[in-house]
């Protein structure tokens, strides 16, 4: 059968550093997935061999927005009677069937369609892989990463390698969606060696980084990743971005170590503190907490939880005597969330109550949510307590 090289897309490039990322991702891509596999995305079908085709036609009539078997059928019968008249009404409709979400065809074949489906409805329209929809402002490849149709992502990064920088309103850029989606190992690596900076970019919904997505939604996912396997894929040279990801606060003032705290924290946790600075150690968020107070609002004590607390103690004590915007110390905090005795063992470790009103603010609180047996004589045995401060 035989096969063209796709036009070339250098009419998408409007400058040298353009087709310079188009290099770099082709690179990628070929290291990635091999030379075979990459060789499989620069060739294809005449599209008019595609539509023409009883095998391929009638997925790629769908996305063009012959939905039903009547409809399917009309496009059949105008094919056999006038081949010309059918040629203009594919390209009528790749160019103009939008429907109520402002998706062109070439968006709704990027979610569910094959390779083969979507090259031929781009060669139908090209400008398409350039056009966002109109409520989501998602352009193709973000809507073959959110359906985790891996081929077509590939195949979508050698047509248009801009798109690796364009936002859509909710997800951000197509990293992002990535990581939102759960997408393989393989097809996140590939876009964060594609585009290393992407890793530093907040999203524009709630300001946040892919480091702040990968705690707040891999986790009740089950996903294996963590931030060392993130460390370890950031390029060498590209460093200083991870170091930007790690200290980028999202809206709520939170840094990605206070969603690793808010979730349960990773054994890799020190990965996290030895490339972040004690800066990031004493940022605060909207309410005040450090990423101590926010580990310290666990109720349930793991071995990864009381690893990650002594991890940052020992390496910023300072942080155990920060107070929140209530002027709650992370003691303070453990004690009114219910934390286990061993959480208030190496908070105590680290400070011990030193004048009269901070030790009856932690009887209260003591007393106030029920606290162990085991937690009261910490407390006693850390400091001895007149009786005068023991609330009545």
């Amino acid at each position: 059968m035989a096969t063209h090289i796709l036009p070339a897309m250098s009419y998408y490039h409007d400058d040298e550093s353009s087709f310079s990322q188009q290099q770099r991702q082709e690179d990628v891509l070929r290291r990635y997935l091999g030379p075979q596999e990459f060789a499989s995305f620069q060739y294809q079908i005449p599209w008019r061999k595609v539509l023409s085709s009883e095998h391929h036609n009638e997925g790629v009539l769908r996305y063009l927005g012959a939905t039903t078997a009547s409809q399917y059928a009309k496009l059949r019968k105008l094919y056999s009677a006038s081949p010309k008249e059918f040629w203009a009404w594919c390209r009528h409709a790749a160019q103009y069937n939008v429907d109520e979400w402002g998706e062109y065809p070439l968006h709704r074949a990027s979610r569910h369609g094959s390779v083969v489906d979507v090259r031929t409805v781009l060669e139908l329209y090209p400008s398409a892989i350039t056009q966002p929809c109109r409520q989501l402002q998602n352009l193709p490849l973000h809507c073959a990463i959110l359906s985790n149709n891996e081929s077509v992502v590939y195949f979508l990064l050698t047509a248009y390698p801009a798109a690796m920088h364009a936002m859509n309103i909710q997800q951000g850029l197509p990293l992002h969606a990535a990581v939102l989606s759960c997408c393989s190992d393989r097809l996140v690596n590939i876009l964060l060696q594609c585009y290393p900076g992407a890793l530093a970019v907040p999203n524009l919904s709630h300001g946040q980084t892919p480091m702040h997505l990968i705690y707040q939604h891999s986790f009740f996912r089950r996903s294996h990743r963590n931030i060392q396997w993130w460390i370890d894929r950031v390029p060498r040279e590209d460093n200083e971005l991870l170091e930007q990801a790690l200290h980028h606060p999202d809206a709520k003032g939170r840094l990605p170590a206070h969603i690793c705290m808010a979730h349960e924290p990773t054994l890799t946790v020190r990965s996290l503190l030895f490339y972040s600075s004690l800066d990031a150690l004493a940022c605060t968020d909207a309410q005040g907490y450090t990423p101590l107070h926010v580990a310290c609002r666990q109720s349930s004590s793991t071995p990864t939880l009381l690893d990650a607390i002594q991890a940052i103690v020992k390496a910023y004590p300072q942080a155990t005597v920060m107070s929140d915007h209530d002027g709650n110390l992370p003691l303070h905090v453990a004690l009114r969330h219910g934390a286990p005795e061993e959480v208030i063992a190496v908070l105590l470790r680290y400070h011990r109550p030193t004048f009269h009103g901070s030790r009856t603010k932690l009887w209260e609180l003591a007393a106030m949510h029920h606290a162990s047996v085991a937690t009261l004589f910490l407390l006693l045995r850390s400091e001895p307590v007149i009786v005068s401060s023991f609330p009545r």
